[in-house]
């Protein structure tokens, strides 16, 4: 070996060390042998102490600038923090759950739901999951969408706050002109939020 020192390498996930098996943090600089990562500690004891911080700074996905201080890692690029918001409400994002569609803009939930979920023919709000929960049912009838409550000409359902009702089976429509009942199509929306793919470091 020629005795020149390899330059650091960053990553966002958390690594084992190769040589003694610890974990090396999300952000902090380490050397590459043969391909895999060597923890600092390591380093120290052979010689190449890895430098404080990456040479060459990453851009911010959103205004394309150099980040040089604190890092927010997410849907594949780096962000600052102050550029991470939502694009309804501009809330900033970091730390809470959100989603990145359509057109992988991000969104805090509660924009998202209001901006993209069905709306309820009979009322004309969202429909969306209660609170705490991660999917609502949708009736189709005729092409509308109705939240079950509306539907059926009922109350709509309280927030978890409120307490519950007891469930019951609801009655079917007849059809305009007969005697038949029908009931409509039902299908559950999801709605996922993405909280966990975001990384936050400093650069030192």
């Amino acid at each position: 070996k020629d005795g020149s020192k390899p330059a650091p390498v960053v990553s966002s996930k958390p690594l084992p060390c190769n040589k003694c098996g610890e974990t090396i943090p999300a952000g902090t600089p380490y050397y590459e042998e043969d391909n895999k990562p060597k923890c600092k500690t390591c380093c120290i004891n052979d010689g190449t102490k890895p430098e404080a911080k990456p040479k060459t700074p990453e851009k911010c996905l959103k205004c394309n600038r150099p980040i040089t201080n604190r890092l927010l890692r997410s849907r594949g690029g780096a962000w600052h923090p102050s550029c991470f918001k939502c694009e309804s409400c501009r809330k900033p994002l970091e730390g809470i759950p959100f989603t990145a569609v359509p057109k992988d803009k991000p969104y805090c939930l509660p924009c998202y739901q209001n901006n993209f979920s069905p709306r309820c023919s009979a009322c004309n709000k969202p429909i969306v999951p209660l609170e705490g929960e991660k999917e609502a049912v949708r009736l189709i009838d005729k092409g509308k969408s109705f939240h079950p409550a509306c539907y059926y000409n009922k109350k709509a359902p309280p927030s978890k706050d409120e307490g519950t009702t007891t469930a019951h089976e609801p009655t079917p429509r007849p059809d305009e002109g007969t005697k038949t009942a029908r009931r409509p199509s039902s299908d559950k929306l999801y709605f996922t939020p993405l909280e966990s793919l975001i990384d936050s470091f400093l650069y030192k």
